[in-house]
């Protein structure tokens, strides 16, 4: 048991991390099949007019064969006439398959240790029961074990000789491979600019806005800032979306690369050295401790003016989405604790204008007269919001009283003192 002990230690950071590894690779790949596949719908108008019109479900097994028979061998070719693409998807598709099986192999190991550990402890207890166990320790065992009876049925085993699978590689083998092939990191996280920046910049289909640098990253040692848009190599800018991902994954430890940006209306170039995926992501800041100043905030108005904390007036800072139905069921109340306590309601979005108008074409319910955007998330950062609705109380000091995720109209907002008074 110690010794399984001493192997199960390490074994469940290195299967987080190979499914971290997998779940990126993947990520990848997909979004340069989904990259290549738009450009293929473009220029074969045949194919995109003739897919428009089948539902897949409508069709047989035998018809989607025959279809992907037909699809894809020109799907490749258009592919190939690109080198780069095809040697780009390819080398994706490798370390997708490569990563997903020794994810799947390391996950196999664990289960079998802690399969081991449990059959020890059996052991283990059995021995005790047997020598030094009392009578009624005995009794209830033996009634666990009447409660847990099952008969599995009989299968017959391979005849002897027989391989049913191919042999795993020596686990100190397939730790150092893994180690030695993880692909690079910068430590970003990052998703779309709104299309009011992409009109404004004319930025190409790669673009990447910085919504998250993780601390001690090689992105902070660059100087990249929460905000900044990634355009791609000096002279070479990313064409498709996520392509930021797969550029980093596939580049060299420790070899330098230049990085062109936005940040605000100028252009940088920046300098990165990536280094090798981590085994744990540095954590991220969370949310203010109850009585500490509250982060300063830089919002973006939408409908009233965003106020400035700690100036005598107490607010609450209202995280939500317009997908989000918890955050809506939210909205009566927090119209009545904003009148009765005279706190105004800030409500603040990480999405884009547009976004916020298509929401407020359809929605006429109550909803309070100070909206802000925070694009970036730079206050959904500082404040450690993870969930929507999320709602922070400050007081007139700038203070934070209060801070909840999620609603139930049945237990209400969780400020002190207040009670809903329908």
């Amino acid at each position: 048991l110690a010794e399984l002990k001493a192997q199960t230690a390490s074994l469940p950071d290195i299967a987080h991390q190979l499914r971290n590894v997998s779940r990126s690779w993947r990520g990848a790949w997909h979004d340069a099949n989904a990259a290549n596949w738009q450009r293929f719908l473009e220029s074969h108008p045949r194919w995109r007019d003739r897919l428009s019109r089948l539902e897949p479900k409508d069709l047989t097994i035998e018809q989607r064969i025959a279809l992907a028979n037909e699809l894809l061998p020109e799907l490749w070719s258009f592919a190939s006439t690109r080198s780069d693409v095809a040697a780009r998807l390819q080398r994706l598709h490798r370390n997708t398959r490569k990563s997903a099986a020794a994810s799947y192999r390391m996950e196999v190991r664990l289960a079998a240790l802690l399969r081991m550990q449990t059959l020890l402890a059996r052991v283990a207890g059995m021995e005790y029961l047997e020598t030094v166990g009392t009578e009624r320790e005995r009794e209830a065992f033996a009634a666990l074990g009447r409660c847990e009876e099952i008969e599995l049925p009989d299968r017959e085993l391979p005849a002897p000789g027989v391989r049913v699978a191919k042999q795993f590689p020596r686990y100190d083998d397939e730790v150092q491979a893994v180690r030695s092939s993880l692909p690079a990191w910068m430590g970003i996280q990052f998703r779309a600019p709104s299309e009011e920046l992409v009109r404004r910049h004319n930025l190409r289909p790669g673009a990447a806005a910085v919504i998250t640098v993780y601390p001690n990253s090689p992105a902070q040692a660059a100087g990249l800032q929460q905000g900044d848009i990634v355009l791609g190599p000096p002279g070479n800018p990313f064409e498709e979306r996520g392509q930021v991902r797969s550029w980093i994954m596939m580049a060299r430890v420790g070899e330098p690369l230049s990085l062109e940006i936005l940040r605000g209306e100028q252009r940088e170039t920046l300098t990165l050295v990536p280094t090798a995926y981590p085994l744990r992501w540095p954590s991220l800041p969370g949310p203010p401790k109850i009585g500490e100043l509250a982060p300063p905030v830089d919002l973006v108005p939408y409908r009233g003016e965003v106020p400035r904390l700690g100036e005598g007036q107490a607010y609450v800072l209202f995280f939500w989405a317009t997908w989000c139905a918890p955050c809506k069921a939210s909205l009566p109340e927090l119209a009545a604790f904003e009148s009765e306590r005279r706190t105004p309601v800030v409500a603040i979005t990480d999405e884009s204008k547009a976004n916020i108008d298509r929401f407020f074409q359809t929605y006429s319910g109550p909803f309070p007269s100070r909206i802000a955007t925070d694009e970036f998330r730079k206050a959904f950062v500082a404040f450690g919001v993870s969930g929507t609705p999320t709602f922070v109380l400050v007081d007139g000091e700038g203070r934070v009283r209060a801070v909840h995720t999620g609603y139930d109209a049945t237990r209400g907002l969780p400020f002190e003192g207040w009670a809903w008074k329908r």
